[in-house]
């Protein structure tokens, strides 16, 4: 136990970084200090700032820029695009950071397991973002699985179904809309599911099968619900058709009146 609060720098200042995990560590001062934050959004670089207190000095235009300096604190937490983590992981092991790492740790096995080695042979810990083993509903289905209340567990059948407008902003128009910029979708998405699933039942993966198309998001299907919206819109008495980009930014949820900030708008890319 250390005696006085871990100090924490963070790299990528937004939904995550800013939005969850610094203000979590805001309501217990008492075990962790923010020291230094990074992000590329001059924006989220000042909000982080009037968040935290830190000062001018201690706030950096990247992460590359932040892990050029000598070891600014005990704990660095990796919040950036996926394409990021590794190199930056890495770069943060190398000088002795333990790390908090957003999921996926890298979309190529030969980079996750180098960390892991690096991590191993450098003493660090590498906390990843796979939050779903800390809540108290997955913890009581692990207490009960591995004590034999509900038998041997031979079969598992878990269904997660992305919302329209999820897979509309962060999987077509959004951040993660091609894999060679982010991950694929069953990496991005699915991530936490596997991870559940192989701790649940204390086993290892031997396969995993991924299927999908794109018939719905070639420019062709475009034009064509253009059409079909634009003869809707003309037709008494329905409404005229809600543009997108105000469902991410204009409404309290999808389709109901009111100014959304939150999650999903507050993870749009900057164009």
């Amino acid at each position: 136990m250390m005696d006085r609060p871990i100090t924490v720098a963070v790299a990528g200042c937004g939904s995550r970084g800013q939005d969850t995990y610094t203000k979590i560590l805001l309501e217990m001062p008492d075990k962790a200090k923010i020291v230094a934050a990074a992000d590329i959004d001059p924006e989220k670089l000042e909000g982080m700032k009037k968040l935290t207190g830190i000062a001018d000095d201690a706030c950096y235009a990247s992460a590359e820029e932040m892990l050029a300096q000598p070891r600014l604190a005990d704990v660095m937490l990796i919040c950036t695009p996926d394409r990021c983590h590794y190199m930056q992981a890495k770069d943060a092991l190398l000088k002795d950071y333990d790390l908090l790492l957003e999921k996926p740790i890298s979309p190529f096995a030969n980079q996750c397991s180098e960390l892991s080695r690096i991590a191993q042979e450098r003493g660090r810990k590498v906390a990843v973002c796979h939050v779903l083993r800390y809540t108290a509903f997955y913890q009581k289905i692990k207490e009960l699985i591995d004590a034999g209340v509900i038998g041997d567990t031979v079969n598992v059948q878990a269904i997660e179904q992305v919302c329209y407008w999820h897979q509309a902003h962060s999987f077509v128009r959004g951040n993660w809309r091609n894999e060679g910029l982010s991950s694929c979708m069953i990496l991005q998405k699915c991530c936490h599911d596997m991870d559940i699933l192989l701790w649940l039942t204390g086993k290892r993966c031997r396969s995993v099968s991924s299927f999908g198309g794109l018939h719905l998001f070639r420019a062709e299907t475009r034009r064509r619900a253009a059409r079909r919206a634009a003869s809707i819109a003309r037709s008494p008495p329905i409404a005229p058709i809600t543009p997108c980009n105000s469902i991410w930014t204009n409404t309290a949820a999808p389709g109901m009146t009111g100014r959304r900030t939150s999650w999903p708008s507050s993870r749009r890319r900057r164009s």
